[in-house]
């Protein structure tokens, strides 16, 4: 992986591009990427189309760029880059699988680097559509080393692709996709997947992955998809969401909507791993 160490790069218009580097590996890490905005146009409540950035209209601008949408609608913006040397933009998805001996032990990292052009993109190169989003959701309610195995050979065989970086992180979404699939795989009951997000020390990362294993190898949850990604804090906004560097360990567990499933649920969280990390974090969690 190359490292860049590119200056500033001030647009407004321009859409570079990043190329996937995937690799199948562990503990890897990826370079954090900061977009910044320069200038933002921001039509507020009173209808009123301002222009904003860190010396005029200050305070707006510490609303607008940081208020999840709250402060107005943004209608342009001025960006800048920070990037650090190496991926700009990464995660590790890893094997879901409790009866597998690699179960959240090894794992996908797909991470993205900047070409430096903006060269056409084809329009039929490989991507996930919506039929495999299906297929691969369906995998892992059924048999989840397939699901795994199937996502694997997908991301390794795009490594080296190219994506605009205004959409590369954009993705299908399947609106009421655990309704059908209970009715395709005659459940019996509805379900859902309760998303669990968890920002740990990134120096206790490892550690805190073997306590989880063991938990959920002794008492296994039913778990759909798992992730980490690395997270910078956010020093400038009006309602900071990060409030450090941390490791975000993202875990979705399937529940069944009855008393029974939201009790096990409820168990996972009050297991000896949970409670130690609780005692790391504090109100970080």
């Amino acid at each position: 992986m190359a490292s860049v160490h590119p200056g500033p790069d001030t647009r407004r218009v321009r859409r570079p591009t990043w190329v996937n580097d995937t690799h199948s590996a562990l503990n890897r890490t990826s370079a954090s990427r900061v977009i910044e905005p320069r200038t933002v146009e921001d039509v507020t409540a009173e209808g009123e189309l301002v222009t904003c950035d860190r010396q005029h209209r200050a305070e707006l601008f510490r609303h607008v760029v940081g208020g999840d949408g709250l402060f107005g609608i943004v209608t342009a913006a001025t960006l800048s880059e920070r990037i650090d040397a190496g991926a700009l933009y990464g995660d590790f998805q890893f094997a879901i699988d409790h009866a597998n001996a690699d179960f959240l032990r090894s794992g996908i990292l797909s991470c993205y680097v900047p070409t430096g052009d903006s060269a056409p993109i084809h329009r039929r190169q490989r991507r996930l559509a919506q039929s495999d989003c299906n297929r691969l959701i369906e995998w892992a309610h059924r048999d989840k080393t397939r699901a795994f195995a199937e996502f694997t050979e997908f991301y390794l065989a795009t490594s080296g692709r190219r994506y605009w970086s205004d959409t590369h992180q954009l993705n299908i979404y399947l609106e009421s996709y655990h309704a059908a699939l209970d009715q395709r795989m005659g459940r019996g009951v509805h379900g859902g997947e309760m998303i669990t997000e968890l920002y740990v020390p990134r120096e206790r990362l490892c550690a805190l992955m073997d306590d989880v294993r063991r938990d959920f190898v002794r008492h296994p949850a039913d778990m759909i998809y798992g992730t980490i990604r690395l997270i910078e804090p956010d020093i400038e906004s009006a309602l900071p969401w990060a409030c450090g560097s941390h490791a975000c360990m993202i875990f979705n567990l399937l529940v069944d909507h009855d008393d029974a499933a939201i009790a096990d649920a409820t168990g996972v969280f009050q297991s000896d791993w949970y409670r130690h990390l609780l005692g790391l974090t504090g109100d970080q969690v």
